[in-house]
This record gives structure tokens, sequence and C-alpha cells, in this order.
């Protein structure tokens, strides 16, 4: 069953990162109370940072986004995710990364995508939401 919102890599990268307390503990709090989702992409974007700016070692690395594969809903990135994330791109002149984002969380039926680096409040297809869990 899939959940009703789906988290851009940023916002698991708050919750990971012992630099900004007060979005870590937002983080906390909408990974507690909300049914959320990630994509295979999302992981992958977490394991890339990880490596390259935490400097965590390989096996840190696994620990971190096994760990994440348990305790959330991990979807896969199909060639249909990837051809209406090209259309999102083209149609909402958004980055293709951005899209793929958006994409994953429309085909698992999302209402919401949490993303800081996303426009706050954005409404994609009269469907899908983008919400900055940091605004004010």
């Amino acid at each position: 069953m899939s959940g009703n919102c789906f988290l851009d890599t940023n916002i698991l990268i708050y919750f990971l990162s012992k630099d900004e307390i007060e979005k870590q503990k937002i983080c906390q709090t909408l990974l507690q109370t909300k049914s959320c989702i990630i994509s295979t992409q999302v992981l992958n974007e977490i394991s890339n940072v990880l490596l390259k700016k935490f400097k965590l070692e390989h096996e840190s690395v696994l620990h971190v986004i096994s760990d994440l594969n348990s305790h959330l809903e991990v979807v896969p990135i199909s060639f249909a995710t990837i051809t209406l994330a090209l259309r999102f791109s083209k149609k909402y002149k958004i980055s293709y990364y951005d899209s793929l984002i958006l994409s994953s969380a429309y085909e698992n039926n999302c209402s919401l995508v949490y993303s800081e680096d996303m426009q706050d409040g954005f409404v994609i297809e009269k469907k899908l939401k983008i919400k900055n869990p940091f605004a004010l």
C-alpha cells in the first residue's frame, strides 16, 4: 500500500545530518507521523551524498540505506516513470531529476511531496502538491 506523501532526498539528508538540528527534528516528526514513500532514485542520491559530503565508508552507507529501505516504502524507477518525468519536465519547466521525483510520487498516488528544493505550494496535474516542511 502506497503512502500519502513522498520524500525528496533533501528531507532525508536533513534527517541524517547533525548540522541542522531544528530541520532534523522537523524531519523526525514527519517520518513518525506520516506514511511516506521514496524511490530508488532517492536511495541513490542519499548514497552519493553520504559518500561524498559526509565522507562515510561504504559499509556505513549500506547500513543507512538498508535502514531506510526497511522503514520506508521504496518504489522503483521504471521506463514509465522516466517517460512521465520527461513530460513533467517539459510541461512544468522543472529539472529532469526533480520531475523524476514528482513522477514517482504521482505514479504512486501521493498527494504531497515534501521538498526544500522545489517550489512550495506548486501543484502537479491538479493532484500532487509540493510542500516545504521548513517554510513558516
